[in-house]
């Protein structure tokens, strides 16, 4: 429970204050952009839609904290039962994704400029394509979230432990707290940990995130001469034979600057507020304890 609550704060303010990274990252992955570099979304925004890159950000927040929620939750859940972090980053991704895809979807189309609000989009979503049009891009957004969250969570893991067990030295060795291990770590390096582990994610799984933007904004008729993205393989295949292997990169450096900080900001929110209500629920057990000590 502690996992999930922690999980569902941390996941709505990273995504809120990231949002704008993320914007210019699906521009620049669109199909047909004449955005030719992070730069020159960036002007566009300022110069005539200064607004436009927070399109989509009620959808982030909300739906960042409810599939956040019950990833964190799951993968607590899941560690608690003794299974290796991978395997639990596997099943906490498999219950997310059903928040997670239409809540990408549609922030998805709105970044890249679909006209309306979150609750419009979504209507003529399930008017044009039905549930299925809704879950558009599910497969891909499984494929790269899986060996993503995996990569991430195992690599913050093993840095955490060797952070964890330098903090219990340095504690022992200064005689502070001696015999007691730290269970979280400070803000700075939960960070730095998140940071590092975020940045090998996004780098491994760059090409499937290109893939789950394609399939989630096309609409459903294809630009003239071109046909309609087909699942994973045939929309790599496609962008590879329009634009080249290049063109399965598009968006890499904005990714890798969004996941680097999303990774190290969410991390660092959610080792502080489990935390947080680790200590409040303490404080709460001691009063209702002190309580019932006084009523005998």
């Amino acid at each position: 429970m502690v996992g999930a609550l922690a999980g569902g704060l941390a996941g709505g303010v990273v995504n809120g204050v990231l949002h704008p990274l993320d914007t210019i990252k699906v521009r620049l992955q669109v199909r047909g952009t004449s955005f030719k570099g992070p730069g020159d979304v960036l002007r566009h925004a300022l110069l005539l839609k200064r607004w436009s890159l927070y399109r989509g950000v009620g959808a982030a927040v909300l739906g960042g904290c409810a599939s956040s929620s019950l990833y964190f939750g799951a993968y607590e859940a899941c560690k608690a039962l003794g299974l290796p972090p991978p395997l639990a980053a596997l099943l906490g991704n498999a219950l997310s994704s059903v928040f997670l895809v239409p809540k990408e979807l549609v922030k998805s189309r709105l970044q890249a400029g679909a006209a309306g609000g979150a609750r419009s989009v979504l209507a003529g979503v399930l008017k044009e394509r039905g549930v299925r049009g809704v879950y558009a891009g599910y497969l891909p957004t499984l494929l790269r979230n899986a060996p993503s969250n995996c990569i991430s969570f195992s690599t913050f893991e093993a840095l955490k432990a060797q952070q964890l067990r330098r903090l219990a030295r340095r504690r022992a060795h200064t005689h502070e707290a001696e015999g007691r291990t730290p269970v979280t770590l400070p803000a700075g390096e939960a960070a730095l940990c998140g940071a590092l582990s975020g940045a090998l994610a996004a780098t491994v799984t760059h090409p499937l995130d290109l893939v789950k933007t394609r399939l989630m904004t096309q609409g459903s008729r294809a630009p003239l001469g071109l046909s309609l993205y087909t699942g994973v393989a045939g929309t790599l295949r496609a962008v590879a034979r329009e634009e080249g292997l290049r063109g399965l990169t598009r968006g890499l450096a904005v990714r890798l600057c969004y996941n680097t900080l999303f990774t190290a900001l969410g991390m660092s929110a959610f080792e502080a507020a489990r935390r947080g209500i680790a200590q409040q629920r303490a404080l709460a057990r001691a009063h209702s304890h002190d309580t019932r000590t006084k009523s005998a």
